[in-house]
């Protein structure tokens, strides 16, 4: 188990755990993929990237809902928000295939992320000559990365607010009155049985509570 809490207000660490041992992190390497689309419109070079049409070669039968709905065309910021919201698969491997894998790290390696990373696109099977997860990373630097983004300290305050923008409209939203936090945890375990997989997801969920009751 990995964990890494930040008050994104004051950048006051509230809790560290192995929060600099490199983790798969499934698709949470999206964020780095968002960063850079942001950064392009906010510079200006997007030209030809205003409406992307789906393929069957960017599809992935995981998250998300274009595979469902007959637009086989959308622009590029209803997709970076298809992505910010749900993890869309498909969206996502569509921004990678337009944007470029290289792009992305090299904005990555700009940020000063050493751990954190995007290794690949979304696959339904990973042969030996792909990468073993689609992204990996640190706690403590995506948190870091969160908390950045909502000072409008990643490129600008203009890319990193629009950046920030997609993400909000996800499901896992945590500020309230108290104030905010950046957090990550991941975990991995021996998935061998339902029993083993609900225990782990309870003691998550109670992860989540407890941080519900800090910014409540």
């Amino acid at each position: 188990m990995s964990a890494s809490l930040l008050d994104w207000r004051t950048g006051r660490a509230l809790l560290s755990i192995d929060d600099r041992v490199a983790m798969p992190t499934a698709s949470l390497g999206r964020i780095l993929l968002l960063i850079e689309v942001s950064a392009r419109l906010t510079a200006r070079d997007a030209a030809g990237f205003g409406i992307l049409e789906r393929s069957a070669m960017d599809d992935a039968a995981g998250a998300g809902l274009w595979r469902h709905p007959q637009a086989p065309v959308l622009p590029l910021v209803d997709l970076a928000v298809l992505v910010g919201a749900l993890g869309d698969d498909l969206a996502s491997n569509t921004l990678l295939r337009q944007i470029g894998l290289e792009k992305v790290r090299a904005r990555t390696e700009s940020l000063g992320l050493v751990t954190t990373s995007l290794l690949d696109r979304v696959r339904d099977s990973r042969g030996p000559d792909d990468a073993p997860h689609p992204s990996v990373g640190a706690a403590a630097e995506l948190t870091w990365l969160l908390t950045a983004l909502s000072r409008g300290q990643i490129v600008d305050h203009t890319t990193s607010r629009r950046a920030l923008d997609w993400l909000g409209h996800g499901v896992d939203l945590l500020e309230g009155p108290r104030g905010g936090i950046a957090y990550a945890l991941t975990v991995r375990f021996a998935d061998t049985s339902l029993a083993r997989r609900r225990e782990v997801l309870g003691a998550m969920r109670v992860f989540g509570l407890d941080l519900l009751e800090h910014v409540a």
